[in-house]
């Protein structure tokens, strides 16, 4: 079962007290890009929460947040020395500059550094453990929307390919048709410029080498393939997108040579139409990872 790259879940943590939300969106992407917005607190689990990323999901722009809910119980503290530090490096860089201006109370308070709290990282492996499982309950909530998604997708697919194979018979069943149009066009011709003395060998040399030019045989055949192991990826449970875009072009690629060959006014028409509907095809294969 094909999925979307389109998706979102939410879920909750604890970590020594303090309550956590945590948020997942993934969007359409040619690759799997992560993004993670965490706390400073909760950086060193960064690594780890790509790592979980990477094992659920193959494709798609994924954005991690996480948010402090409750604030820390702990009070802050000043870090004095740090204060100091800065109060002198702002002494020196004036003296030296000759650079004016003081250094006040509204500028210090901006200064992370001279604050501190009880409420430091937390251990990684506790911390990691309610993490984690705030994070799998957000993913199984993407994994199921993408889910839905990739059921709607693999109905309109299915639904856009039977389109295009109705097309495609519908070339193969005109082809013979043009080369009998051409003879016909062809003989009614060498008659006019020979009075009525066409050479009927000649006639069927120049048909055959005509219906030898434009032959589609293979063209369809390989059409007919393309869709076929199309339909076959579909069915299979893992990430096909790729495959599947792979396959688009490839059907491109035959049906403008059937269209190239051809110079017919319905053959032409009809390629027309195999590419505008694979081209929503293609637009739709976009979506799936």
């Amino acid at each position: 079962m094909i999925k979307s790259m389109t998706g979102y879940g939410r879920g909750g943590f604890d970590i020594g007290g303090e309550a956590y939300s945590i948020e997942v969106r993934s969007l359409n992407h040619r690759y799997l890009d992560i993004k993670l917005r965490t706390p400073e607190r909760l950086n060193p689990l960064e690594n780890r929460i790509r790592e979980t990323l990477k094992k659920r999901l193959a494709r798609g722009s994924c954005t991690v947040s996480i948010h402090a809910e409750a604030a820390l119980d702990a009070p802050l503290r000043l870090n004095i020395a740090a204060a100091r530090a800065y109060m002198e490096a702002a002494a020196e860089l004036k003296k030296e500059t000759g650079v004016g201006g003081e250094v006040d109370i509204g500028l210090l308070m901006k200064l992370r550094d001279i604050f501190t709290s009880d409420s430091e990282a937390p251990e990684a492996d506790p911390a990691w453990s309610a993490l984690a499982g705030g994070l799998a309950t957000a993913l199984d909530q993407v994994d199921e929307w993408r889910s839905k998604e990739g059921l709607a997708l693999e109905a309109d697919l299915k639904e856009k390919l039977k389109t295009v194979e109705g097309l495609v018979a519908s070339v193969q069943a005109r082809a013979p048709e043009v080369i009998k149009s051409y003879r016909a066009r062809l003989e009614a011709e060498m008659a006019r410029v020979l009075e009525r003395k066409a050479d009927p060998e000649r006639i069927l040399q120049e048909a055959a080498i005509f219906a030898e030019r434009i032959d589609i045989d293979e063209e369809l055949v390989r059409t007919r393939s393309h869709i076929e192991m199309f339909g076959k990826y579909l069915a299979m449970d893992e990430p096909v997108g790729k495959r599947l875009d792979f396959l688009c072009q490839e059907i491109f690629r035959e049906v403008n040579t059937i269209a190239s060959k051809s110079n017919d006014a319905d053959m032409k028409h009809l390629a027309v139409e195999m590419k505008g509907e694979l081209e929503r095809i293609r637009e739709q294969v976009q979506n799936i990872e």
